[in-house]
């Protein structure tokens, strides 16, 4: 009994760890809801009431009301005015979309300021323009020039312009005369679009319209003009290019043809253009 007590004595028990509790949130203590408490009322208020959003409404109408306004004395439409006004760019993009393009000639400037009597239509299938005056109607010797000088246009609003209006006015009925008067100042233009050989578009509608004009030319008009025009015609004759050398000697022929009474003419172009064949040879 000694011995045991002993060996207890000698061991003594631990004493055990005091325990904690799992959660250390304290616990909450339900709240009893009285007769006269609502849940609704525990609820956040709403940030704006009824009252203050058509205060709010009201607020806004009165003060764009009372923004300051222009009223166009051309078109008649109210514009806001001051720091509620549109930016200047906006405006501009709105009333001209081409305003602000790179134009490569005169044409796009002139176009851009309403210089030229027509305006792009666009069509779901394919584009045409509206002329403003009928071609017969048009300054043949303040238009023309541009319409050729807009050939070389690389802006694909202003090209189709240029190209289509050209055309559609050398073609229009009873414009002979006009051509005839407008051919002095429309000659420097053809000169410098031929000798453009990096366009071929510009190159074919060219020579395209110059066969066009040229039945309605007198032969001392053509006669005066075959020193300017020959030298650019004679490279594009050689040209390796199909498209640009058919399109080149179609265009001799129909002049040698206007000509075939004149023989000077045909001994013009055989100056410049040895490897030519005559259409009497044919």
């Amino acid at each position: 009994m000694l011995s045991e007590r002993a060996t207890l004595n000698r061991h003594p028990a631990k004493p055990k760890a005091p325990t904690v509790p799992l959660s250390r949130t304290p616990a909450r203590t339900p709240v009893a809801l009285s007769a006269s408490t609502s849940i609704s009322s525990t609820r956040a208020a709403p940030a704006r009431s009824a009252p203050a959003r058509s205060e709010n409404c009201a607020t806004s109408k009165a003060s764009f009301a009372s923004t300051p306004r222009f009223s166009s004395a051309v078109t008649g439409r109210e514009r806001l005015t001051g720091k509620h006004a549109p930016a200047a760019t906006l405006r501009a993009a709105i009333q001209e979309p081409f305003m602000g393009k790179n134009h490569s000639t005169a044409f796009g400037t002139v176009y851009t300021r309403g210089g030229i009597p027509c305006r792009l239509q666009h069509g779901s299938v394919q584009h045409r323009i509206q002329w403003t005056t009928s071609p017969p109607s048009l300054s043949f010797p303040t238009l023309l020039p541009l319409f050729i000088v807009g050939l070389l246009e690389t802006h694909p609003q202003y090209r189709f312009i240029a190209h289509q209006g050209l055309m559609e006015c050398i073609s229009a009925p009873n414009c002979g005369d006009s051509i005839q008067q407008a051919w002095t100042v429309a000659v420097p233009p053809l000169r410098g679009v031929l000798g453009n050989s990096g366009d071929k578009g510009a190159l074919l509608t060219a020579l395209k319209a110059l066969a066009a004009m040229i039945p309605n030319l007198s032969i001392d008009s053509l006669l005066s003009a075959c020193g300017m025009l020959l030298p650019p015609l004679s490279r594009l004759a050689v040209s390796k290019d199909r498209e640009v050398n058919d399109a080149t000697h179609s265009m001799l022929r129909t002049l040698e043809e206007r000509a075939l009474e004149y023989p000077q003419v045909l001994k013009l172009i055989k100056a410049r253009i040895p490897t030519y064949t005559s259409i009497r040879s044919c």
